[in-house]
């Protein structure tokens, strides 16, 4: 019986390609976008949870007092991991991690050279930490002494190909030579630390001096906990401020430390502490309603599908119940069709996101499906959701027609169809007001990456060339390069710094006179070049001059947000005030320049502090726009003369910005790509409908037009009760879209507002597509010969 009911049900889906295409496709279609979103879902779920101790494993996050409150800070003074786990039993490990990035390091064996950005130094302890399998050397050696390095796998088959890399040397930036002690697999993708290089942490005291490492004020590394089995984290946390104060003492900027747990850095950083992270758990939200969505609008368009060849199907069920078919045979031959038509969308869906795995890793950055693809749970669930609904969708129109009279049947006209038009009606209405919502979603995203490239931050951010510098001496000195490099008609200004807008800033404490402590505060070093290079504007004082040699000692510039929170009157106020960098220089304030963001516009402005600096990290120069290509060149050339031993590159600052709204960018791809599918899918179901409608009105349509009636008044009467349709549809998803997104805007500190707008456009989008959709099935039924017509019954 059951292969009869599948040769049967064959043959329906081979006699009615049309039908068959649009049901099974769409369902495909549904399936593949809800299994990519999920696989990409899944993850971000995963970070960090390949580490056997993922849940043991803590970071230690630093609460400050700062101008503007309380800031929260992730780097730590070197001494502080020995200590914690000296005093805390329930810490059995701590590992440091310092990165250099400022600027990227040059690494090289031989004549082999790249600019690596995964450089870390890193405690022996990391391999008792984290789970990282080591493929030659020995864990409980490779880190223990000093100058000595183990890198991945990929990073020995870059420097050293097939030969063994134990025992070969790398330098860093042509001043530090490393020992390769070990090869360890590399880190997946899905990690949130993915090291290159781990450099013995011992290196730096031979590199930079003990002191830098004993120093109990250098807050440079990063600090990772493994607490014993079973510990408790509040009553860790609980006894953390006592021991900042034993340690650090009662004045120290550290007023508090938290327990970060490891698998929630990577998504809850944010939301935990307002900290910087590279993902957030709103996108993951999102993306997993779009999911739904997309399958929910091919489900219910499957749906449609099905019911709306009710009329066509009633004829058949009439001659079966003639000739002795029960109403449990029909109900069985209906679930088969609509079983057959789900398992082969399953195996489209299958292949359609096998051939969009590349190009999905290609939009998130990573291989996702190394560790997902093979997940049941991201394959199961969108098939059983849309087996849930394959079989309504059968079991809706196998019940429904098993109950009609053989009659009514072979007339082709039935009572119980007519009373389940609400139903279909109301199918369309949630597949549109669905596909509405995506389309807002999809509006106020590009709206607020627009808004954030376009959004003028205080200075001039575009034409900025920044070259770093690798130079010893050339750090210590870069000017007789910027005069060089300022004689090129091409270079218009040409300034230095140490860190850069855009990137990490420093931060340390100041103090005011009349202000007992003022806090840390964001801080830049600078040049006398820097705030005419990025055309900073001075509201009050001067700016750093090389006609006062004192300023190097003495003179601070403030942005606006540094005098507001120190509670001067205004910057005129501001100006010859004392100021002090605490542990540092000691001056006075010679200018305040207008408030500019410096870092992401997910921020507010900080208070910023400008001094001058030795020692330069980096170029900034401004150059004729017009002609990019032939200034870099020039500038490669120049660069040469003055350092011929490290390789030119540059970047452009506003590339440094761009970096923070990676995620924005792939958020707004995912929701354009899912939301045109959506709406592809929400079209087929107002087709199936409008097709549907046409037919069961095919007689009356042959009436009115031998009565008189134009082509335009039928086709004006079958497209009005689509447009009240999806004009219904839109008024329930204006709400709904209207909360998600506006939760998703407060992640912004400058943020568009949504307005009456965009309401107005994704509806008329709405709108005009359901036109487009239906317009090509009414105008088919109202130019029909009126004779034919008046034969359909």
């Amino acid at each position: 019986m059951l292969l009869n009911y599948l040769k049967i049900a064959l043959r329906n889906l081979l006699r009615h390609k049309g039908y068959s295409f649009l049901v099974i496709g769409g369902l495909a279609v549904g399936m593949a976008c809800c299994i990519l979103i999920l696989l990409y879902v899944q993850d971000e779920l995963s970070f960090d949870r390949y580490n056997q101790n993922h849940d043991r494993i803590y970071r230690l996050v630093a609460e400050r007092k700062a101008a503007e409150g309380i800031s929260l800070d992730l780097t730590m003074p070197p001494p502080l991991a020995a200590a914690l786990v000296n005093d805390f039993p329930q810490i059995t490990q701590a590992v440091r991690f310092l990165s250099i990035d400022n600027p990227i390091p040059l690494v090289g064996s031989g004549d082999k050279r790249f600019y690596e950005r995964r450089l870390f130094f890193a405690d022996p302890s990391v391999f008792r930490v984290f789970t990282i399998p080591l493929l030659r050397g020995d864990l409980k050696t490779a880190l223990e002494k000093p100058n000595t390095v183990v890198i991945t796998e990929e990073i020995a088959g870059k420097y050293f190909g097939e030969t063994d890399p134990l025992g070969r040397t790398l330098s860093v930036n042509n001043t530090l030579s490393l020992e390769v002690t070990g090869v360890v697999r590399d880190f997946p993708s899905n990690s949130t630390l993915r090291p290159d290089f781990l450099v013995s942490f011992s290196t730096l005291t031979n590199w930079l001096g003990k002191d830098f490492i004993s120093n109990r004020q250098n807050n440079t590394c990063q600090i990772y906990l493994l607490l014993a089995e079973h510990s408790s984290t509040k009553a860790v946390n609980a006894q953390l401020p006592g021991f900042i104060s034993r340690y650090l003492g009662e004045n120290s900027p550290l007023r508090k430390l938290h327990l970060q747990p490891l698998d929630r850095i990577h998504l809850y950083s944010f939301q935990d502490y307002g900290l910087t992270a590279s993902a957030d758990i709103h996108y993951v939200y999102l993306l997993s309603v779009v999911a739904f969505v997309v399958l929910m609008v091919a489900s219910v368009n499957s749906a449609n599908l099905t019911t709306a060849r009710l009329v066509i199907r009633s004829k058949e069920i009439g001659v079966r119940k003639i000739v002795g078919a029960s109403r449990k045979q029909l109900v069985q031959q209906f679930l088969c069709e609509a079983i057959l038509s789900t398992l082969i969308a399953l195996a489209v869906a299958t292949a359609l996101v096998e051939a969009s795995l590349p190009l999905l890793d290609a939009v998130v950055g990573r291989d996702i499906t190394s560790t997902n693809a093979s997940a049941w749970g991201t394959w199961l669930s969108p098939i059983g959701i849309v087996f849930f609904i394959g079989l309504l969708a059968g079991g809706h129109p196998a019940f429904l027609l098993s109950s009609l009279k053989p009659t009514d049947s072979l007339k082709g006209y039935s009572k119980a169809g007519s009373s389940r038009v609400l139903l279909r009606k109301g199918m369309v209405v949630i597949q549109f007001a669905l596909t509405v919502t995506l389309m807002i979603g999809t509006w106020v995203v590009y709206d607020q990456l627009r808004f954030m490239q376009n959004k003028q931050l205080g200075f001039d951010k575009d034409q900025i060339v920044v070259l770093p510098i690798r130079d010893q001496s050339l750090r210590q000195n870069p000017e007789p390069l910027k005069h060089r490099l300022l004689q090129d008609p091409g270079v218009l200004q040409v300034g230095a710094a140490a860190l850069l807008p855009g990137g990490p800033v420093g931060r340390a404490r100041f103090r005011a006179p009349g202000i007992t402590d003022v806090g840390t505060m964001s801080m830049l070093w600078v040049d006398q070049g820097f705030v005419k290079t990025l055309n900073l504007k001075l509201v009050a004082g001067r700016d750093f001059s090389i006609a006062s040699p004192s300023d190097s000692a003495e003179a601070f510039i403030l942005n606006e947000q540094a005098v507001r929170q120190l509670g001067w009157k205004n910057p005129e106020d501001a100006i010859g005030k004392s100021f002090e960098l605490l542990g540092g220089k000691k001056g006075h304030v010679i200018g305040v320049v207008r408030d500019f963001n410096f870092v992401s516009l997910h921020s507010r402005i900080e208070p910023l502090v400008l001094h001058l600096w030795p020692w330069m990290n980096y170029l900034l120069a401004r150059i004729d726009g017009s002609r990019i290509s032939t200034v870099v060149t020039g500038m490669q050339n120049i660069w040469r003369e003055f350092d011929p031993n490290n390789p030119f590159t540059f970047t452009f600052m506003s590339d440094n910005f761009d970096r923070y709204y990676g995620s924005d960018r792939q958020l707004e791809q995912v929701f354009g790509s899912f939301t045109a599918i959506a709406i592809l899918l929400a079209c087929t179901g107002l087709l199936s409908l409008a097709a549907f409608t046409a037919e069961r009105r095919t007689k009356e349509i042959g009436v009115r037009k031998v009565l008189g009636a134009s082509v335009p008044s039928i086709i004006g009467l079958l497209i009005r009760e689509y447009i009240t349709l999806v004009a219904l549809a839109s008024l329930l998803a204006w709400p709904a879209g209207y909360y998600v997104m506006n939760q998703w805007l407060q992640d912004f500190a400058y943020r568009v507002s949504i307005g009456l707008g965009t309401f107005l456009l994704t509806g008329g989008a709405a709108l005009l597509i359901a036109l487009l959709a239906v317009g090509y099935q009414a105008t088919k039924a109202a130019i029909a010969n009126p004779v034919e017509a008046l034969r359909y019954e």
